[in-house]
């Protein structure tokens, strides 16, 4: 774990340093959605909404949620943001390793798989770019919801099964794209 977190801190320390860039700036920054804690349970009622008031063709609220605190906790800082993408990377590392370990059973091919995770080329962007931290979230509770999954297989708990589900809830509330792992969830079945 302590190397996993290492390798994720070298490759995105730096990213520390960033400001808002593109998209940030109408989803996160200019949007009056984002302003009030009082509004995060109308999130879960209407798609993604712009600054401009324009309707996305998503429904990412639990993402969306994660802005509006941040709001509350950093105003208009981006280190905070960044340090919050950079932990939210570290974690959905990890859960990438646990998830590998239950199910291959092997530490080396957990850790090796969840490094290469961890700095993939194609991780940039959900890091470095505010707005895609959807993609992180997805992948944070997707992992944790097969790592819960596979537990509930192995040891029989009907408590991980739940986990399992809602887990895989927030994954699809993160970004609709989690739904991928469902297919993974049934062959592991």
């Amino acid at each position: 774990a302590a190397f996993l977190v290492a390798l994720v801190l070298v490759a995105y320390a730096g990213t520390l340093r960033h400001g808002f860039v593109w998209d940030d700036n109408d989803i996160i920054v200019n949007n009056p959605a984002n302003a009030s804690l009082a509004s995060i349970p109308g999130l879960l009622s209407q798609p993604d909404v712009s600054a401009t008031g324009t309707h996305h063709a998503y429904y990412r609220p639990l993402a969306r949620a994660t802005y509006v605190v941040e709001r509350a906790l950093f105003g208009l800082n981006p280190a905070g943001y960044h340090a919050v993408n950079l932990a939210l990377h570290v974690l959905a590392t990890l859960a990438v390793a646990l998830a590998l370990l239950l199910w291959s059973g092997s530490a080396p091919v957990a850790v090796g798989a969840a490094a290469l995770f961890a700095v993939h080329p194609v991780n940039v962007e959900a890091v470095a770019f505010l707005s895609t931290r959807n993609t992180i979230l997805a992948v944070l509770f997707a992992a944790l919801a097969f790592a819960a999954h596979r537990r509930w297989r192995v040891e029989g708990s009907a408590g991980m099964r739940v986990a399992s589900w809602l887990l895989m809830l927030a994954a699809l509330l993160s970004k609709e794209t989690a739904a991928l792992v469902l297919p993974f969830l049934l062959v592991d079945d």
